[in-house]
């Protein structure tokens, strides 16, 4: 088992399904499982130029509410694909040069029932400290994020549009 204890309840109202995820305040942040995949434009440009396309792969994140845009290390994607774009992001180190990539971000990914994925534009960053992935405003926007300060835990509410897929053992 895991050191971080993932919990999830789906909870219903009148204006939709939300997926509810809580997990650790770590010393660098909020800790959250995520699965990085590619966009389906990306997909279809691996395809239609005859290369591989890369698995989806499961890494950890940081939520930083300070964070306008959800950032990607720079060598997780290193390699994975082209940049749609570059783009100057303000790190607290100053300026950098960051290269922009259409990914998809599924959050919980170790639950069985994790949220929608959702489609970003990711900046790259040198470093992440304590993950592979930041997790910006562009991401925490579509949700509810509450700090739970004394018990050092978090829960991120998101909203569900797609019906649970059936995951299979091996997934």
């Amino acid at each position: 088992m895991s050191a971080f204890h993932w919990r999830y309840r789906p909870i219903t109202s009148e204006r939709g399904d939300y997926s509810r995820i809580t997990g650790p305040i770590s010393s660098s942040g909020p800790i959250v499982d995520v699965e990085i995949r590619l966009h389906p434009f990306e997909v279809e440009r691996c395809r239609l130029e005859g290369r591989i396309v890369p698995l989806p792969f499961r890494t950890r994140a940081i939520i930083d509410t300070a964070a306008a845009r959800t950032c990607v290390r720079a060598a997780t994607v290193a390699g994975l694909l082209e940049p749609v774009a570059q783009a100057n992001v303000s790190t607290p180190s100053g300026p950098v040069k960051s290269a922009v990539y259409h990914l998809m971000l599924q959050l919980g990914s170790q639950l069985d029932r994790p949220s929608d994925p959702i489609a970003i534009l990711a900046h790259t960053v040198p470093e992440v400290l304590g993950g592979e992935v930041l997790i910006g405003l562009d991401v925490l926007r579509q949700g509810k994020l509450v700090l739970y300060g004394p018990e050092n835990r978090y829960e991120l509410i998101l909203p569900r549009t797609a019906e649970p897929t059936p995951r299979t053992p091996n997934s």
